[in-house]
Parts: C-alpha cells; structure tokens; sequence
C-alpha cells in the first residue's frame, strides 16, 4: 500500500501544483504586463466605460473616403469605446474615423506620408497621428521610407475559445519560475514614492523591458543625438506637406510608462527618457505630449493615469488626451472663422 501510495505522488503532487498555479496565478493574470510576466493582478477596472461611440473604425480607403476627421496610431490609439478617439468625437460632437493601418506591417508614419502625398484622403481636413515613444524615434527618423499599405482586418469580435491546455503544462509553470528568479524577464518592476494605483501593487511601477523589443521603454539607451534630430525634423516636414494640401495635421506622442512615472521612482538605476527636452520646443498647438498633458493629474493624485498591469494609459487619461486635442481643434478652426 505505501508503495502504491508513493507511486500516487509522483503523478498526483505535479498536478497539485499545475492546479494551485491556476486558480492562485493564470487566473489572476490580467493586462499585457499580467501576461507577459505572469503577474496575478487580479480583477482591475479603472474609470466608468463612455456611454457614447462617437467614432467609427475604417478597414480600408474606401470606408474612410468621406471622413472630415480621419485619426491613426499605434495600439494607444486602438483602445475602441475607451480610446482617446472615442473623448475627442464626444468633446468635438463630431464621429470621428479610426483608419487601422496595420502597424506591424507598416509604419504608421510612412502609411501618414503615403495618404497625404497621394491625396488618397480627399474630404479630410483634420488629420490626427499617434505613436508611442518607444517606437515614435525609428517611425519618424524613416518616415519618407517606401512601403505598402496595409489595414488590418476586419475581425468578427467573436471570443476565443479558452485553451486551458496552454496554462496547465510543465513548461509554462517553469517559465513561472523563471521570470520569478528574474531571467529573461520582459517586465521591470520599481518602487515609486506614493500610492498611484487602485490595486494591491499601488506603490509599484511594473514596464516593459524586453530586450526582443529594443528594450521596451528602455530604448532610448540605444538612440543618439542624431536620431532625435532627424525624427524631430522629419515630423516638421509631414506637418508641413499635410497643410500644403489643406489638412489640419496633430501629431500625439503617448509617453511610456516608465517614462510618465520616472519622477516618482525611488532610486532608479536608469537615466531619464530623454524624449521630452528634445521635442521640448514644438509648436504645442498641434504637437501633443503625453507627459506634459497628464503630469498635472499625476502631481493633483490621481490614480490610475496609466494601468497598473499594462503597457498603456488608462480610460481615464485618453479621455484627459481626447479633450485636450478637442480643445486644440476647436480654437484652430475658430481662429478660422
């Protein structure tokens, strides 16, 4: 019986522990930071959901060919009925168009180039780009570059089926383990100097590092002088093509995490972004910064500017973003009139 029992164990106790994983941990992992590092967050809903949609996603030129206000980004941009897009319409009174270029095919600011030097946009007066700084550098400095364009496809919002098969394996609980010893791990964590989360992890600032990614927010270890300089000049070069074909251009720069949150860190052992001071001369009438839009919340405490457990800012502050540039259009074309 003892050996039968011991037997048991062998197979009974790793199962035990795929278990316990499960219900304590790959349950518990929410946003693109929860899964990537295998972090149980645990349930996290920040801000109320809009009750309007005053927006509309185009999936190719045909859809976005009668579009006053036509707006394209990264997946800052891409956030649907939370989006920045969704405030700005609201603020404006106006539907806005979404146009979903494909970003991992091509560059959004090549694709920006593209419809405004082909007048591929005909009826937009008001046209809006996005790009997170840990991408905004290479995507400016090689704007003028070729390239085709491609949407990204029009999907039918079904679920997906849930695999529990992908979760409850030998290899993922090592992989568990790994990250937790801190080997390979695409997540940094560091202790900031307050309480800036509505989660048990409200004092920490979890980033994203993945050296398969050229660092994460952590990029700019990689850049020089020289490629801010061509990216700065080349964003002044698509606003002017954009106004010499009439078009109202804004260009928003979504902060990184790490970077909205560096002065609060307590003792970073990385230097400062140091996107800021070189754009820190733009004409703010139509250049946006992320930081400089949301600081002011961050310093008046509010919580929850960028989520806890992900890459990317809240409901919250893509509504604070919305109406800014809401606010920008408005006294532009006022001027206007």
């Amino acid at each position: 019986m003892k050996r039968f029992l011991k037997k048991l164990s062998v197979f009974c106790i790793p199962l035990l522990l795929l278990v316990a994983w499960y219900v304590y941990v790959v349950a518990n992992m929410t946003g693109d930071l929860g899964n990537l590092g295998m972090i149980p967050f645990g349930n996290y809903e920040v801000g109320e959901t809009p009750y309007f949609t005053d927006y509309y996603d185009a999936f190719s030129l045909e859809e976005a060919q009668d579009a006053e206000i036509v707006v394209i980004g990264d997946s800052f941009t891409k956030k649907n009925i939370n989006s920045y897009v969704n405030y700005l319409g609201h603020a404006l009174g106006k539907k806005i168009c979404h146009l979903y270029i494909d970003d991992n095919k091509i560059n959004p600011c090549v694709a920006t180039n593209q419809l405004i030097d082909n007048d591929l946009l005909p009826n937009c007066k008001i046209l809006v780009l996005e790009s997170v700084e840990r991408h905004a550098i290479w995507r400016l400095r090689d704007c003028f570059n070729g390239g085709n364009l491609v949407f990204v496809e029009k999907s039918d919002d079904a679920p997906k089926r849930f695999d529990i098969s992908k979760y409850l394996s030998l290899n993922r609980l090592s992989s568990f383990v790994k990250l937790n010893l801190n080997i390979d791990n695409p997540v940094g964590k560091l202790k900031l100097d307050g309480d800036y989360f509505t989660n048990k992890y409200s004092d920490k600032l979890y980033f994203y590092t993945s050296l398969n990614d050229g660092g994460g927010d952590l990029w700019y270890k990689n850049y020089d002088e020289s490629a801010f300089a061509k990216a700065k000049s080349n964003l002044l070069k698509l606003r002017e093509k954009a106004v010499e074909k009439g078009i109202d251009f804004y260009f928003v720069m979504a902060a990184d995490k790490f970077d909205m949150y560096y002065d609060n860190i307590v003792d970073s052992p990385y230097p400062q972004n140091p996107t800021s001071s070189y754009f820190s001369d733009m004409d703010t009438m139509w250049y946006l910064s992320g930081k400089q839009i949301l600081t002011p919340a961050l310093r008046d405490g509010v919580k929850d500017i960028y989520l806890v457990n992900d890459t990317h800012w809240s409901r919250i502050a893509a509504e604070i973003v919305g109406r800014h540039l809401a606010r920008l259009i408005e006294l532009q074309h006022c001027q206007e009139r």
